[in-house]
């Protein structure tokens, strides 16, 4: 069988069979397996049928019998219930049938394998064919549905070919016209992202300029971060470049997440990206293209020379007003054209409901990930809705929130190798996402995983956001990690209050992320008072008090060194000692004399009890206790994979807010300590933290969201 039940999922195979009667507005015939411009401009007009109100089926004919998959984008459009993907047991009636391909489209069966009927039929070409071919297909084609068949196509050569070759044509040629859609967050370079530029091409080598020079002088990789789908022709020259294959992200997806589309063939193309110039304009993306181009294109994109384009690309981006505007509204010209075959009013497509946010964190070894994602989804305005899903056995910080949380079990706790487990992890995340249809997707991790990329990669109205910390660690090769970057639309970099200190990875490429302030869950407003906190916590009002957060603990036994702190804290006999218990630690700390165990969340609630701290440098912990001005010791564990905590510690150290330890040398830690004792050192570095300041950017990224989510 040829329908694209085939490549889909054995359950959403089974909502399309069936063998009643269809009536269609609209039913697309060809082979949708090919990566060429006209799968491409089905994948657009069903967009556009779905919010006119029109029905569309879809009839996947292979035409020949080499091997492939159905292309992303008709895909997701069948997935997302958009169009419904036809078989043999259907029984079709149709206003329109559209043939794309219509000069292979039968070479392989004489007839198609659906039972089809068609008030009219019109078969599109993209490029000349010879006479010959022309009539015999037309022959077959009146066979099949009768004298009801009118030839167009997308191109004046092909057309006039057609009318050459005596075909039945329409009056003109038939234009790609982009969906508008899901528009991305505009003008993040304002703020500091570099701006995006891209091309969508196939693979052939007449898509690109013949010297390489150009490609350096088009294409401005120092400048801009530039995407491309398809196969750059040089590797030297755009080793930098980010590049997609069709499989991992669809045209119609791309497009919304570029600043620019720049295409600069040296001569016309036999087949240009006219679907992904359309779309783009659409979308008020500005499109350059050369000027021999303009014969074809018309009016819409910005036609210059080389030699002008870095002047007037920069203009176009940063210009205040942007001078570039869409052709048309795509909606209304494609309804207009239509109107000779279709009739009757249509209610428009509707998104269902009001489509969530959703935050999804990576198994880190603390609560970190989902901290920060609570601290921006309580910044979220009413009317988006945020949902979680996570790895961390830590959900219940979410759900005592209030907010919704799924778990996908972590490898991690199942105890298996990634591969082994990344299948059904796949999968879980998959029906989470088919059942909540997120706007955004937000995640919150070191390490995008490779089954989450597969599958929210080419999803075409959910908008992907990448929220990574830096000061990562400098000796880790990270450029695995850092290639992952081009499955985001927006990568947002909490800054660190230590970023004088980051020599990471992700220190360089600032000018590729939206930075904002340090991200923290709880405001200087929400904190308790002094007196507050300790009745809370039962501290008495009038002896000093110390905090103890060394982390969970799950990735080492920290037993040793939390024996060696809490001694030394004990042995000073007014100091109140409370420790921190995680809701996630799975060593727990031996009952101790004279040391209350809490388990608080989040601590920072709290913070305004303590004379001082004894704590890991993590982030959240970090930017917690200097935004709250807590003179701190901290107490680094040198194993940590990703995350730079020394550097952070160090920096403490030298700005006068704490000091900085290594937990396989605690022998400074009694002298530390007793300077900790003293009124007038804590009140020092408490003077000292105020210096670094306060600002959350929580408020920030849940703005960013929201406008992504509208």
């Amino acid at each position: 069988m040829d329908g694209l039940a085939n490549g889909m999922s054995t359950a959403a195979s089974k909502m399309f069979a069936g063998g009643e009667a269809n009536r269609f507005d609209v039913v697309y015939v060809g082979d949708f397996r090919k990566r060429c411009d006209a799968v491409r401009r089905v994948v657009e007009e069903v967009l556009l049928n779905a919010e006119i109100g029109w029905r569309t089926g879809l009839v996947h004919i292979a035409a020949d019998d080499t091997d492939g998959v159905i292309d992303s984008g008709i895909m997701e459009v069948v997935t997302s219930e958009l169009a419904l993907s036809l078989d043999y047991s259907t029984v079709t009636e149709a206003a329109l049938a559209i043939l794309v391909g219509p000069t292979t489209l039968l070479d392989k069966r004489p007839r198609l394998p659906v039972r089809l009927f068609a008030d009219r039929v019109l078969a599109i070409v993209d490029s000349p064919s010879s006479k010959q071919r022309l009539t015999v297909k037309n022959e077959q084609l009146i066979q099949y549905f009768g004298d009801v068949v009118s030839w167009t196509a997308t191109t004046y050569d092909a057309l006039d070919q057609l009318r050459e070759s005596g075909m039945p044509t329409l009056g003109t040629i038939w234009q790609a016209f982009g969906h508008a859609g899901h528009v991305l967050y505009r003008n993040l370079h304002a703020q500091g992202r570099r701006p995006i530029i891209g091309v969508a091409t196939d693979e052939s080598i007449e898509h690109w300029p013949s010297r390489h020079e150009q490609l350096q002088q088009i294409w401005d990789s120092e400048r801009y971060r530039v995407r491309v789908i398809g196969q750059p022709p040089n590797a030297d020259v755009t080793r930098d470049w980010e590049v997609l294959s069709p499989n991992e992200r669809s045209h119609v997806r791309f497009a919304c997440g570029l600043d620019a589309f720049l295409y600069y063939p040296d001569e016309r193309p036999a087949e240009i990206p006219v679907t992904a110039i359309g779309s783009c304009l659409a979308r008020d993306i500005p499109v350059f293209l050369p000027e021999h181009l303009k014969p074809v294109l018309g009016k819409g994109p910005n036609y210059t020379s080389i030699g002008n384009l870095a002047q007037v690309l920069h203009a176009e981006i940063h210009g205040d007003p942007r001078r570039s505007t869409p052709r048309f509204n795509a909606t209304e010209a494609h309804r207009r054209r239509m109107r000779f075959w279709l009739n009757g009013s249509r209610q428009p497509f509707r998104p269902r409901g009001n489509r969530p946010v959703l935050f999804f964190s990576s198994n880190g070894d603390g609560l970190g990930h989902l901290t920060r994602l609570l601290a921006i989804a309580r910044k979220l305005p009413g009317d988006v809705t945020p949902v979680f899903a996570s790895l961390s056995a830590g959900i219940g910080v979410v759900e005592d929130a209030g907010y919704h949380v799924e778990m996908i079990a972590s490898h991690r706790y199942a105890n298996l190798e990634e591969r082994l487990a990344y299948p059904w992890m796949a999968e879980e995340l998959a029906e989470i996402l088919a059942r909540h249809e997120p706007s955004v997707f937000v995640f919150d991790g070191g390490n995008p995983y490779g089954f989450m990329t597969d599958i929210v990669a080419t999803r075409r109205t959910t908008a992907y956001v990448w929220l990574r910390r830096g000061m990562w660690q400098k000796e880790q090769d990270n450029a695995p990690v850092i290639a992952k970057e081009k499955f985001f639309d927006v990568i947002v970099e909490p800054s660190d209050l230590a970023g004088a200190n980051d020599v990471g990875a992700t220190a360089s490429r600032r000018g590729d992320v939206l930075l904002v302030e340090p991200i923290c869950l709880i405001d200087p407003s929400e904190q308790l008072s002094r007196e507050e906190a300790r009745s809370e916590l039962e501290l008495l009002p009038d002896r000093p008090a110390a905090l103890i957060q060394l982390g969970t603990g799950n990735r080492r036994d920290s037993t040793i060194t939390m024996g060696r702190i809490l001694s030394t804290l004990a042995s000073k006999p007014d100091l109140q000692i409370v420790n921190l218990n995680g809701p996630i630690s799975r060593y727990p700390v031996n009952r101790f004399n004279r040391v209350n165990d809490v388990a608080a969340y989040p601590v920072a609630r709290y913070l305004r009890a303590f004379d001082f701290a004894v704590s890991a440098a993590g982030y959240n912990s970090f930017h917690e206790l200097m935004t709250s001005a807590l003179p701190t010791i901290f107490v680094v564990s040198m194993t940590s994979e990703l995350d730079d905590q020394y550097g952070r510690a160090t920096y403490a150290k030298a700005m006068g807010c704490g000091f900085a330890l290594k937990d396989d040398d605690l022998s400074p830690l009694p002298d530390l300590v007793e300077q900790m004792m003293s009124p007038l050192t804590r009140e020092t570095m408490r003077q000292n933290c105020s210096r670094l300041g306060s600002s959350n950017g929580a408020r920030e990224v849940a703005d960013v969201i929201a406008e992504l989510a509208r």
